[in-house]
């Protein structure tokens, strides 16, 4: 699997994030953190948020919205960045009211969900 930071944007995002820090450090309660599989994510990118219960060709659990901010988790500092190229990870402000774990966020507008990544432990 190669990554591509000039293709079209996917991240899987497999959680929500919140604390007091968050609310401290950007003004937003919580944080959809993810991995961008494939292009490359910034502030202000129109984006398809797709929910677990999005089909390819309905419109249920299907957003179009701007990323409000993009930010690097390291630990216990947040620290705002512009952009975040393929193959790392990134929390994003602004889609937590639309997701509530998993998720896919895509820039192509025919782009297929990812499959919920089950983890056992």
């Amino acid at each position: 699997f190669f990554f591509n930071d000039t293709a079209t944007t996917e991240i899987y995002t497999e959680q929500i994030v919140g604390s007091v820090r968050c609310v401290q450090e950007t003004g937003s309660r919580f944080f959809a953190f993810g991995r961008v599989f494939s292009g490359t994510i910034a502030a202000g990118m129109k984006v398809r948020i797709m929910g677990p219960n999005y089909r390819p060709g309905k419109k249920e659990d299907l957003f179009e919205k701007p990323i409000q901010r993009t930010v690097l988790m390291m630990g216990r500092t947040i620290e705002p960045i512009q952009d975040v190229p393929c193959g790392n990870t990134v929390g994003l402000v602004g889609v937590d009211q639309y997701l509530l774990k998993y998720g896919t966020i895509s820039s192509h507008p025919d782009a297929h969900n990812i499959k919920v990544m089950k983890y056992s432990v």
